[in-house]
């Protein structure tokens, strides 16, 4: 009787394993559908983009049979140490008997190579798997991708020697024994090919100039990252990135030196050359990354290409690319005559002026042809101080004035219309430290910025309009012992450009009708003022600017 009970255990393990092994029959399709990796195979690189559902379901649930022998499954191996070593480019039918079962595989390549991993045949449950070292430390994160009933893709990753995969189930299903299939293919390193893992610039692949590159959108999460290595480092040199992405995925293309986050971004089109011109300068110190990151959908077998050039010419342009967020702007010494390009549609360049003494300075942006230029000026702290723009395509922006204060100056550069950009044609920029004293000081565009500009009884002011729509404010304070005094305002209007000047009270309240100033003459007007803040406002009177020539404001007793 005990030799009987002992004999029990042995026969249901033996009908267990025979069971489990009956139901891994031929799995339909298998060998159809999602296309093995190009960079393994020399099959067709194209495929249907992994964003609808069933789409996903009819591709993914099928896997590529390499050449080689179809091998079952080996129990037991749900750890580690009991891993089944998968042949190459072989496949194993296998099964996932409860919600608990989690299968390991060892997979031993012949030196550093390129793997790429499915899963198929899932037809009843969601299953995910990961990728480990022969020591069991995770190498890549889950890859779960699909639901029920759809298969799992590990791409392009290069593994050094021997390493794990961990297959199991998720979510719920119908475990009785259900089959899937395994099929692993590794082949040589392709050099135009991202070497997953490459989400970070510690991981980088490395871009060679000069070639064509291509990877793929392997996850909605995916981020590849490659770093600019040109040999020899020429720290004179710019760049051109080119790139095309892949249909049915929404992606953005990113240029940046350290933080992805500060980046210059772009949008990545399928068939439609994407083009980012002016870009460095590298040096060891600043190396400069590229990376592709995915926003909606993403794309088993078709690849994205990269390609970085060397210009013809090392242009004389002084901005720094990327240069698209204050983080990042280019440093630009007072009174430098810097030059820089719009080279893309939303492209945007920020200038940080070094070692700028707190008083007025004054913006020159000379324009570029085709291009609408628009000009912001921000304080150190970025608060906005003023917003000007050309009036035509390769027209000039002039600030003559605006406020400096302790925090430094900052100014930023764009086009007006995202269709309008020359990477070939260069913008000049340069800030002038003024002294200031009789300036108006910008911005005093609005009743509550005219304290930016106060307006001293008996001492000149000197003031610019720098576009039609410019309006200065002054800010007037008088005290008076008595109930109130006359005082005489006196504007002198620059050569070719009439002016209007008004008061107004601090609420906007018009206490003198406006007095028009024809050009290149003076008037004066007298008011009746009792004590008090008042606003001084000079406009133009004409669609004509004059930046460079000054009117002059006073008010005396």
């Amino acid at each position: 009787m005990i030799t009987t009970f002992r004999f029990i255990p042995l026969l249901l393990l033996v009908l267990f394993c025979c069971c489990k092994s009956d139901a891994v029959g031929p799995i339909e399709g298998a060998g159809a559908g999602v296309s093995p990796d190009p960079a393994l195979h020399s099959e067709s690189n194209s495929g249907t983009a992994q964003t609808n559902p069933a789409t996903e379901n009819e591709t993914s649930s099928q896997v590529h049979v390499p050449p080689g022998s179809v091998t079952n499954e080996t129990e037991p191996n749900d750890n580690p140490q009991s891993a089944m070593t998968v042949p190459v480019n072989a496949a194993i039918e296998a099964a996932i008997g409860s919600p608990k079962d989690t299968d390991w595989f060892r997979i031993v390549p012949g030196g550093r190579s390129q793997l790429r991993a499915e899963i198929g045949g899932t037809e009843t449950i969601d299953l995910e798997f990961s990728l480990y070292d022969d020591s069991g430390s995770k190498l890549w994160r889950k890859i779960d991708n699909f639901g029920t009933g759809s298969g799992e893709t590990i791409t392009n990753y290069v593994v050094e020697g021997p390493c794990l995969l961990k297959v199991k189930p998720k979510g719920k299903g119908t475990y009785q024994n259900a089959p899937y299939r395994l099929s692993v293919v590794t082949g040589p390193v392709d050099a135009t090919l991202e070497e997953e893992p490459n989400g970070s610039t510690l991981k980088a692949t490395p871009l060679p100039i000069g070639e064509t590159f291509s990877g793929y959108v392997n996850n909605k999460d995916d981020l590849d990252v490659f770093r600019i290595q040109p040999e020899p480092v020429n720290p004179e040199a710019r760049y051109v990135i080119e790139a095309e992405g892949v249909d049915g995925v929404r992606a953005s293309l990113l240029v940046f030196r350290a933080n992805p986050k500060d980046s210059t971004k772009t949008h990545l089109q399928a068939d439609k050359t994407c083009r980012l011109s002016g870009v460095g300068p590298i040096t060891e110190a600043q190396p400069l990354y590229v990376a592709v990151q995915p926003h909606e959908g993403f794309h088993l077998s078709s690849r994205y290409q990269l390609k970085v050039t060397e210009a013809n010419a090392a242009p004389t342009a002084t901005e720094l690319e990327p240069n698209d967020a204050l983080s990042i702007a280019t440093e630009l010494d007072t009174d430098e005559a810097g030059q820089g390009s719009i080279g893309w549609a939303l492209d945007e360049d920020w200038y940080r002026v070094k070692t700028i003494p707190p008083g007025v300075a004054r913006v020159d942006v000379t324009g570029t042809s085709d291009v609408t230029l628009q000009v912001r000026v921000y304080s150190g702290d970025h608060q906005l101080l003023g917003e000007f723009a050309s009036t035509s395509p390769g027209g000039d922006v002039i600030i003559p004035s605006v406020t400096v204060g302790t925090s430094g100056l900052t100014v930023r550069i764009n086009s007006q219309k995202p269709e309008e950009f020359r990477p070939d044609r260069y913008y000049g920029v340069r800030v002038s430290w003024r002294d200031g004293g009789g300036e108006e000081r910008e911005p005093n565009d609005s009743l509550t910025s005219a304290k930016n500009s106060p307006l001293d009884i008996g001492i000149r002011r000197m003031g610019h309009i720098g576009h039609p729509k410019d309006v200065d404010h002054f800010e007037l304070r008088v005290q008076t012992q008595e109930k109130g005094e006359i005082l005489t305002i006196r504007l002198h209007a620059p050569p070719q450009l009439p002016l209007l000047v008004t008061v107004l009270k601090q609420d906007g309240e018009e206490i003198l009708n406006p007095t028009q100033v024809p050009g290149d003459e003076e008037r004066t007007v007298t008011h009746y003022f009792e004590s008090g803040v008042y606003v001084i406002q000079v406009r133009p009177a004409s669609d004509v600017t004059t930046p460079e020539s000054p009117y002059s404001l006073s008010v005396l007793r």
